[in-house]
């Protein structure tokens, strides 16, 4: 049964934050439910061929025998794939699903950021759920340039519930930092 989606207000984010979930936008969830479908597929393409080749006498082998490379080499892309499968399986176990933040006041997640760091720097950064490289539909297109913060890390923590034009200070590697929001813009609106 498909879990309804709740709206991403900062500090229900928070919340599942500190209960040990992880905050995931629905259509992460969506390309993290595809792509572990796609990983088991693969698995049981894997084990089928493992399989096959295990059944495989020596006597039919002969001399140009490939058995063990063969065994091996599946061997390596299954156990590749298995952790691979393993953001996969995390997510789908401990997500909770929210829809994307739709404010220009405050920071949430599917929040596009203008931040200015203490030292300067200026950067533009989404904050999304999860750290796993995911594939973005169209509709909700990723500006270039635009870097990804996720809400498990430090600077992603800091940053929700955080408005337009106010500093807010977060430590990292040990470091104290201080950033300024100077505008935000919802993803869907990019």
């Amino acid at each position: 049964m498909a879990r309804t989606p709740i709206p991403a207000d900062p500090e229900e984010v928070r919340g599942v934050l500190e209960n040990n979930r992880l905050p995931v936008l629905s259509y992460e969830l969506e390309a993290i439910r595809l792509l572990a479908k796609e990983t088991n597929g693969r698995q049981l393409e894997l084990g089928k061929e493992y399989c096959s080749v295990a059944s495989t006498s020596d006597a039919e082998l002969g001399d140009g025998g490939y058995l063990v490379p063969a065994a091996t080499s599946l061997q390596d892309d299954s156990i590749a794939l298995e952790v691979s499968a393993k953001g996969y399986k995390q997510y789908l176990e401990y997500g909770v699903e929210f829809l994307p933040w739709n404010s220009e006041e405050t920071v949430g997640l599917g929040s596009i950021c203008q931040l200015k760091f203490s030292d300067g720097g200026l950067d533009t950064g989404l904050l999304k759920g999860t750290e796993l490289e995911l594939p973005y539909p169209d509709e909700w297109s990723v500006p270039n340039g635009c870097k990804i913060i996720t809400v498990d890390s430090a600077l992603g923590r800091a940053l929700l519930g955080v408005r337009k034009n106010a500093s807010v200070k977060y430590c990292a590697a040990g470091q104290k930092f201080v950033v300024e929001v100077l505008d935000i813009r919802p993803l869907c609106a990019a």
